[in-house]
C-alpha cells in the first residue's frame, strides 16, 4: 500500500471511536528501527483488526515505512469490526508493561536489552501483569536466556515467552481456541473461586484464566509464598478487609462469621462499592473469574453486587486437608496450628451455609493436583459450558510443588472430629455439597467450641 494511501486509512481510523477502529492502530515507542515490531504487525494483521499501545505515537507513515524497509507489505485494511479486536499488543521497553486491552488475543512485547535489571518489587509487578497475557514475545534471539535471567534474578519465571519468529504459530493456535470469553454466550458469567485461604483458590482460578476467563485488570504479584501467582486482584483483597475489620473481622480472627451475622443488614451499605470496584477491575467483561478467599466471610453482598452489575454467579469451593491448611499458615503467618484449624471450620461452614441453593462445584485440592484436567471437565460439565472451550493438557498448571505437608497429616484430635467428618464429605470426589443437616450440625458444634474457648 503507498504511503499516501496509508495515511488515508490512518486518518479515517483516527476519526472513528475505539471500539470501531480499521484494521491498524498504533500508539507505541519504536526503539530498535522497527524491525521486530514491524514482522509482528505483519504476522498479527492475518488475524484480524490490531491494537497497538505504548506511550510514545510514532505517525502512520513511520509504520509504513517500516513495513517497506523489511521487506513487508503493508496490511490492507479491513472492514471496520464492530466488537474487540483480534489482536491486541502491549509494547514494553521497561517494568512495569501496562496491563492489556481487551482483544481475542492479548500479547505482552517484552523489548529491552537487560529485563534483570529492575527490582525484585518491579519485576513482581511484571509477572502479575504478564498473567493476563496470552502470549510473551520478546525481541531477543534468545527466550529462554530472557526466562533464565528472570528466574535467576528474581526467582520467578515469566509464563508462555516466545521469540517474535515463534509467534505465528503460538497465535493462530490460540486465537483458533474457542475459550469462553470469546464464545457468544448471552449471558455474563462470573465464576466466583472461594474457599479457605491456602486451599487451592489460586491453582482454580489459574486454571480458569487459561480456559479463558478474565482477571482483574489489577493483578496480585506472585510472592515468596505462592511464586506461580496468587491470580486475584490486590484492590479487591483490600476492600475485602476494609469491610472485615469495621465489623471487627478478619479473615485471621476466630469465629469471625458471627460478628458478621450481628452485621445484618449493614453489610447491605457495602454493595455500591463492591459493584463499583466489579466495574473497575472487570470493564465490559462478559466471562470473569473472581478469587479471593475473604469472600467466603462476605458471600451474601458480593453475590447482590454481582447480581446487580448483570452477572450469573457459579461458584467453586475449594477444600483442602484442614491440618495441612493450618500447618501452612503457621509457616507463613505464624497462625497456631490449632487455630488454623479453626479458621478453616469457619470459613468453611460459612460458605456451606450460603452456597446450599447456589450452582457450585466442590474441588478437592489434591485431586485437582493429581488429574487437573478430569476436575476442569467436571466443572464444565456441571455448569454446561461448551467441552470445545476447555484447552486441553492443564497438567503443566498443577505443579507437583504446590503440595506441601503431607508428611504431617496426622488424624485429628476427638475434639474436632466434626471438622475432620466435614473435610472427608468434601473429599468425597462427587463435587456437590455435604448434606445440610451435617453443615448446621457443623455450625452448632463450632459455636460450642466458641463459648468453651471463652470467645
Amino acid at each position: 500500500m503507498p504511503v499516501r494511501a496509508f495515511r488515508a486509512v490512518w486518518n479515517r481510523a483516527r476519526k472513528t471511536p475505539s471500539t470501531v477502529r480499521t484494521r491498524l492502530h498504533v500508539d507505541c515507542a519504536i526503539e530498535d528501527g522497527g524491525r521486530t515490531l514491524a514482522g509482528l504487525v505483519r504476522a498479527c494483521a492475518d488475524r484480524g483488526p490490531v491494537c497497538i499501545t505504548g506511550r510514545d505515537a510514532p505517525s502512520a507513515p513511520d509504520i509504513a515505512g517500516f513495513l517497506r524497509r523489511h521487506g513487508l507489505a503493508p496490511p490492507k485494511p479491513a472492514a471496520e469490526p464492530a466488537g474487540e479486536p483480534a489482536v491486541s499488543i502491549v509494547y514494553s521497553r521497561r517494568f512495569p508493561p501496562r496491563p492489556p486491552l481487551p482483544g481475542r488475543v492479548r500479547v505482552l512485547f517484552l523489548d529491552m536489552d537487560n529485563p534483570a535489571g529492575a527490582d525484585r518489587k518491579t519485576a513482581y509487578r511484571t509477572i502479575g501483569n504478564a498473567c493476563n497475557y496470552d502470549l510473551l514475545v520478546t525481541s531477543a534471539p534468545d527466550p529462554d536466556a530472557v526466562g533464565k535471567a528472570i528466574r535467576q534474578a528474581y526467582g520467578i519465571d515469566v509464563p508462555n515467552i516466545r521469540s517474535q519468529r515463534d509467534w505465528q504459530a503460538e497465535c493462530d493456535a490460540i486465537a483458533a481456541r474457542p475459550a469462553i470469553r470469546r464464545s457468544d454466550r448471552d449471558e455474563k458469567t462470573a465464576m466466583v473461586v472461594v474457599g479457605m485461604h491456602r486451599s487451592g483458590t489460586s491453582l482454580v482460578s489459574h486454571l480458569l484464566a487459561r480456559a479463558g476467563f478474565d482477571l482483574p485488570t489489577s493483578l496480585m504479584p506472585p510472592g515468596e509464598d505462592n511464586r506461580d501467582g496468587f491470580w486475584e486482584s490486590p484492590i479487591i483483597a483490600a476492600l475485602n478487609d476494609g469491610i472485615l475489620k469495621e465489623y471487627g473481622a478478619g479473615w485471621d480472627r476466630l469465629f469471625s462469621s458471627v460478628r458478621l451475622k450481628d452485621a445484618g443488614a449493614g453489610l447491605d451499605a457495602h454493595v455500591g462499592r463492591i459493584r463499583e470496584t466489579i466495574r473497575a477491575q472487570y470493564p465490559d467483561a462478559r466471562a470473569i473469574v473472581l478469587k479471593d478467599p475473604r469472600i467466603c466471610l462476605l458471600m451474601p453482598v458480593w453475590h447482590r453486587a454481582l447480581v446487580a452489575e448483570g452477572y450469573v454467579p457459579r461458584y467453586i469451593l475449594t477444600t483442602r486437608h484442614p491440618v495441612e491448611v493450618a500447618m501452612s499458615l503457621q509457616r507463613r503467618n505464624r497462625i497456631m496450628v490449632g487455630i488454623g484449624v479453626f479458621l478453616w471450620a469457619d470459613h468453611m461452614v460459612t460458605a456451606l451455609e450460603f452456597l446450599r441453593d447456589k450452582p457450585v462445584f466442590a474441588a478437592f485440592f489434591d485431586r485437582l493436583l493429581d488429574a487437573p484436567d478430569a476436575v476442569m471437565a467436571r466443572i464444565w460439565s456441571m455448569f454446561a459450558f461448551p467441552p470445545e472451550t476447555l484447552p486441553a493438557d492443564l497438567s503443566a498448571v498443577a505443579q507437583p510443588s504446590l503440595r506441601h505437608h503431607l508428611e504431617q497429616r496426622p488424624a485429628l484430635a476427638v475434639a474436632v472430629k466434626p471438622a475432620w467428618d466435614l473435610y472427608r464429605a468434601l473429599a468425597d470426589g462427587s463435587g456437590h455439597l455435604p448434606p445440610v443437616a451435617q453443615v448446621e450440625a457443623f455450625r452448632t458444634w463450632l459455636q460450642e467450641q466458641k463459648i468453651l474457648l471463652g470467645l
